[in-house]
């Protein structure tokens, strides 16, 4: 989903989305909101929007809008402690989770698709890595329910012991 798209979706006007996107030159989501509250009289009265970015973007990201005339649209974004592309913003969060990272630039480059072989090669993987948990959890639960028998049996010697008293 395009900044437009989100921004529409949260309710803003198609006048002042166009604006953040074009005048402000907004990189991304918090960039675009930001543009538009603080130019919210510009836009009402209709008056000439100054073309001149009001936030300072990250030097990846002004790296990028400089190497070409018309700012390219961020494709992925980019783990800044780890350098790892991930696809969307769904992909980084998941990623900070696992990671602790929380440092995230949105770059242009693209995450090349996987070939027939690498997706049959990533399936293979997954499938052994749930077949070895199942094991896994197999052997435990076969441990505990041992523990469990052992405890019952001790249990009911100590019980019979007292109703022998």
């Amino acid at each position: 989903m395009s900044i437009a798209e989100q921004l529409a979706e949260m309710g803003f006007e198609k006048n002042q989305i166009d604006s953040a996107i074009n005048a402000g030159k907004a990189a991304n989501m918090e960039q675009a909101i930001d543009w538009i509250t603080t130019h919210e009289n510009e836009i009402a009265s209709g008056t000439t929007i100054s073309s001149e970015p009001v936030l300072n973007l990250s030097s990846s990201t002004t790296a990028a809008a400089t190497t070409t005339e018309d700012q390219a649209e961020a494709n992925s974004l980019k783990c800044d402690e780890c350098g790892k592309l991930l696809k969307d913003a769904d992909a980084a969060t998941a990623h900070a989770m696992r990671t602790n990272h929380s440092s995230f630039s949105e770059c242009t480059e693209t995450i090349k698709p996987l070939t027939a072989e690498e997706k049959e090669e990533m399936k293979k993987k997954i499938q052994e890595r749930i077949v070895a948990r199942r094991k896994e959890q197999q052997v435990a639960d076969e441990k505990k329910a041992i523990e469990m028998e052992k405890k019952r049996i001790v249990e009911g010697k100590t019980l019979l012991e007292i109703k022998q008293k």
